[in-house]
């Protein structure tokens, strides 16, 4: 008998997260050949990604007992369980956990079953996945592999099917809750699981509850920004080893006039690669050195970190080190080449156009203009926002999909998010699927040129100028 979890709000936008994240990978756009197919990963409602760590009230909710000896009564039933997915910090996964426990008198015993669901706005899914016969010790620790689950397209934002595998490490606390570690993948991506936690606590019938995601006292940090008395010179050219987030390691390419130091405050382009691509796949041959110095623009190119195994960028939440990177960068920029703040723009291609959609959504207040590329965003838009940035939305129709995810679904949702929200946005499907071209810079710069924060309307409200292509049109 299948047990419906009606309205955790949380918990519903946090399924939207896990897929959309692991769900956007990459092929290899923003990698070596532009004209190649990438992806990105998933994501989520701000105030459902942070795990629920504080202690209950309700004793047998605790997901740590306080100081005791853990009871180990085997849990048997309905239990939320939330996993919190490493390599994109602040996404949570919940599940509905159905256990058919067996106990010992010396404490031990089995899961008979345990069989996994997933948990969206009208309910939950069919089961997913299921292990058996999993042996928990007299101390209550106990381990299994559920090879795989397939999470249903109508449970993914990206409208596709994910696949993943988990090997969960867990232990019984208290008489109503376990937690524990995760490992595995995501198969779909080529995503590791590695150092993800869950916790489980016994459904509420009268619900109200909120998965959590880790033992009592772990869960995510608070991720720190540079000063400026803390910034290390930025250089034309590669800037390698930057701090940013609390650690080192970071790189990133800046392109800029030859004669940027004598040229008081510049606009600042950020272009952000695909899942799987590079700084040199988003900027070799690109003519990025001849465009920054035409235009007097200053141009960054970011490099991902490791993504479960992957280079790319956490788009699954709105806080993370990748936005971290993002205000670091600025920071430490502004101090080397004075910035003009009206003129901070960004684009990127695929999990790099989530990456931009990010920045929309959470630094609407720094940004001028955008140009998502096979983009969109994971978690809710939240508008209305006084800024009303304007958007070229570039992607490639129907045919744009890649890792088995909708992206003409996303641009197409983004669009519509910017529409609702009264901002100006220029159409541009140019009907070759996942990938796009160098030549695009050309039109991308001229727009973010000609929009400065505030611009409204549009120059561009009556006609768009005639570099852009055929492709573009204003709605």
């Amino acid at each position: 008998m299948r047990t419906t979890l009606m309205r955790w709000p949380l918990v519903a936008a946090l399924v939207v997260g896990l897929l959309a994240l692991g769900a956007c990978g990459d092929d290899d756009n923003g990698g070596d050949d532009p004209a190649n197919n990438e992806a990105n990963n998933d994501t989520n409602n701000d105030q459902n990604n942070e795990p629920n760590n504080e202690p209950n009230n309700e004793p047998n909710n605790d997901v740590n007992n306080d100081g005791g000896e853990a009871d180990t009564r085997i849990p048997d039933g309905d239990y939320l369980m939330g996993i919190s997915v490493a390599p994109l910090q602040g996404l949570i996964l919940p599940f509905l956990v159905t256990i058919d426990g067996e106990s010992m008198d010396d404490g031990s015993g089995t899961f008979k079953t345990v069989s996994l669901s997933a948990i969206g706005d009208n309910g939950n899914s069919d089961v997913l996945g299921t292990a058996t016969d999993v042996a928990v010790d007299a101390e209550g620790n106990f381990s299994f592999t559920i090879e795989t689950i397939s999470l249903p397209a109508e449970f993914s934002p990206t409208g596709g099917e994910v696949e993943l595998q988990l090997i969960v490490t867990g232990s019984i606390q208290g008489t109503e809750a376990m937690c524990g570690d995760i490992a595995g993948e995501v198969t779909t991506f080529g995503i590791g699981l590695d150092g993800s936690t869950f916790g489980a606590i016994r459904v509420d019938p009268v619900g109200g509850q909120e998965a959590p995601a880790a033992c009592e006292g772990e869960g995510p940090e608070e991720i720190p920004r540079l000063a400026p008395d803390d910034c290390p010179e930025v250089t034309i050219g590669r800037n390698n080893d930057f701090p940013s987030a609390g650690e080192g390691g970071r790189s990133f390419e800046l392109f800029g006039p030859s004669d940027a130091a004598d040229l008081g405050e510049l606009p600042i382009i950020f272009i952000y690669h695909g899942f799987g691509g590079d700084i040199d796949g988003m900027s070799d041959g690109a003519g990025l050195d001849v465009l920054a110095d035409d235009l007097d623009v200053l141009v960054v190119v970011p490099q991902g970190r490791d993504v479960g195994g992957t280079p790319g960028w956490n788009v699954a939440s709105p806080e993370s080190e990748d936005v971290a990177f993002f205000d670091d960068i600025l920071t430490c920029t502004n101090k080397s080449f004075p910035i003009d703040q009206d003129r901070i723009h960004s684009t990127g291609m695929s999990n790099g156009g989530l990456m931009t959609g990010v920045l929309t959504a959470v630094r609407n207040d720094v940004m001028a203009s955008v140009a998502p590329m096979s983009g969109g965003l994971f978690f809710d838009y939240t508008a209305p926002f006084d800024n009303k940035i304007p958007g070229l939305i570039i992607w490639g129709g129907e045919a744009d999909e890649a890792f088995d995810q909708d992206f003409n679904a996303l641009s197409t949702n983004l669009i519509a998010d910017f529409q609702a929200n009264d901002q100006f946005v220029i159409l541009c499907d140019h009907g070759e699927g996942h990938t796009f071209l160098f030549d695009y810079y050309n039109w991308i710069f001229r727009f973010f040129v000609d929009h400065p924060k505030g611009t409204v309307p549009s120059p561009y409200a009556e006609e768009l100028p005639e570099v852009f292509p055929d492709f573009c049109q204003i709605p």
